[in-house]
């Protein structure tokens, strides 16, 4: 009965949670799932908040965005080994095999103070982090990261390293992480190509060929040592940096000048499936203490055969729509999610929307997930839920309402309702049929100095249920029978063996 009530109570405590409102965080599909780590409160360029939040969103499972699209979220910070999460903004991050994936640097939003571990791994098999403190490997923020499937290495590179926000450079050099084993790493420096600054921000993403890097947007610099500080440029995106991995060369291309987006950071770049282009959403053209909006021509595609740009055409406006900060995460079924960031009202969003990429000539704004059969459900080993955010969102329908109660937030509120009628029900109905066995209970007298023990009263397992009321009858009383048993005998008598 016990098991019983704990169980209905897990169900009213497995709820949704509604994250606040960030940017700047990382997000990586694992495992059949979507986990996000970090980010913080834009305000105008500043941080003002950090949120060491690790949260989880179950894509085994169908989704109506026009119903819980926030409260959807798992909060998932406490893991079953007690690992401490460090506040993280502006990490780089990518996937490694057997359902891992690595965080590489980032730190404080609002500080940059140093980490106890500049690289950490999270498996989701497992629901475990793995923290790695290599005193050689510099701090950094605002770098790049993918994962070389051909040589089974994590390569991370660019940003600015730091020991505190007084302290900033240029970070030139690249970290090789063994997939297989984090702790193992080396590092190396390749020439720049004639004009080039080592990039930052903006995005760097592997190419259909899965050996070429393109670099897009974002800012270049140099580092000054006498300053201890740096200086950073625009990047145009009239020009497109490449690095060959099986040559460790940089090189640029110069793209068509037909259309040419306008220069941003703080956006993302996707390579779309089965296909050569990547598609460039959102972004912000400068960051500062003044007020700061998404740029409103937020999505690009860029065809790596053509070196062109073009502007992707979303059908619908019902959607993301202009942000910078967000992340974007592609699904094996073509579905894009397009995650957080800040809105065209200056507003941090706690939403996510998904965007059906399957057709590259026109793209459309989904209300409803379907999850993949063949993809393995994702590992929920260690959990923890809490109750929904008071974040107020705008410009959604799935948003939380204006008196800050979300749409999954009442529905929780309702479950946990008819469970609790239920378990009070249970409890009731326990009660009166234990009261009901008690009065139905007869008690016989028994001489118990006329019963004999048994045969061998100290072999096995001696156990008593205190809590049930017994009857004995002298018909189960044990009697000793002396006389032996008639059972068949079998005779056995020597034989001499043959051949003697």
């Amino acid at each position: 009965m016990l098991r019983l009530i704990l169980l209905s109570l897990s169900i009213i405590s497995v709820s949704g949670y509604t994250p606040a409102g960030r940017t700047s965080q990382v997000c990586q599909f694992v495992r059949n799932a979507i986990y996000c780590f970090g980010g913080g409160h834009n305000n105008n360029g500043l941080f003002t908040a950090d949120y060491p939040e690790h949260l989880y969103l179950d894509l085994s499972k169908s989704l109506e965005l026009d119903n819980f699209a926030y409260d959807a979220w798992k909060d998932i910070s406490i893991s079953s080994d007690g690992f401490e999460l460090e506040k993280s903004c502006n990490a780089a991050s990518t996937i490694l095999p057997d359902d891992r994936y690595i965080i590489f640097g980032g730190g404080n939003c609002m500080n940059y103070v140093t980490l106890s571990n500049n690289t950490v791994v999270f498996d989701a098999k497992t629901q475990k982090w793995t923290g790695y403190n290599q005193t050689a490997v510099q701090q950094n923020y605002e770098g790049f990261g993918v994962y070389l499937n051909r040589t089974n290495k994590a390569l991370f590179w660019g940003g600015r390293s730091t020991t505190g926000v007084q302290n900033t450079n240029i970070n030139p050099i690249f970290y090789s992480f063994d997939a297989t084993n984090p702790s193992v790493f080396f590092t190396f420096t390749t020439p720049l190509g004639d004009g080039m600054k080592m990039p930052g921000s903006g995005q760097s993403v592997l190419g259909p060929d899965e050996k070429t890097i393109y670099h897009f947007g974002g800012w270049e610099g140099f580092s000054d040592p006498a300053a201890a500080n740096f200086t950073t440029y625009a990047s145009s995106f009239r020009t497109i940096s490449l690095y060959n991995t099986d040559t460790s060369i940089w090189s640029t291309v110069t793209v068509v000048p037909d259309i040419i987006p306008s220069n941003r950071t703080m956006m993302t770049a996707t390579l779309l499936p089965n296909s050569t282009s990547f598609l460039i959403y959102g972004g912000v053209t400068h960051l500062s203490a003044a007020i700061t909006y998404p740029c409103e021509d937020y999505a690009y595609l860029f065809d790596t055969l053509s070196n062109s740009w073009s502007v992707a055409n979303i059908s619908s406006e019902n959607g993301a729509g202009p942000r910078f900060g967000h992340s974007a995460v592609l699904h094996p079924n073509g579905d894009l999610f397009i995650i957080f960031g800040v809105d065209r009202s200056n507003t941090n969003k706690n939403d996510y929307h998904i965007l059906d990429t399957s057709n590259i000539q026109s793209f459309t704004w989904k209300t409803a997930f379907t999850p993949n059969s063949f993809l393995e459900s994702p590992s929920t080993n260690s959990t923890k839920s809490t109750g929904s955010g008071s974040s107020t969102t705008t410009g959604s329908k799935s948003g939380t309402t204006k008196d800050g109660i979300s749409g999954g937030a009442i529905a929780g509120i309702v479950v946990g309702c008819v469970a609790a009628i239920a378990i009070a029900g249970i409890l009731f109905w326990f009660l009166r049929r234990k009261e009901a066995d008690k009065k139905d209970t007869i008690y016989e007298e028994v001489n118990v100095s006329s019963i004999k023990p048994p045969l061998n009263p100290t072999s096995g397992i001696q156990t008593e249920n205190i809590d049930i009321e017994r009857r004995i009858n002298e018909s189960n009383i044990l009697v000793v029978d002396n006389n032996k048993p008639d059972i068949p005998r079998i005779m056995m008598e020597p034989v001499k063996p043959q051949g003697d």
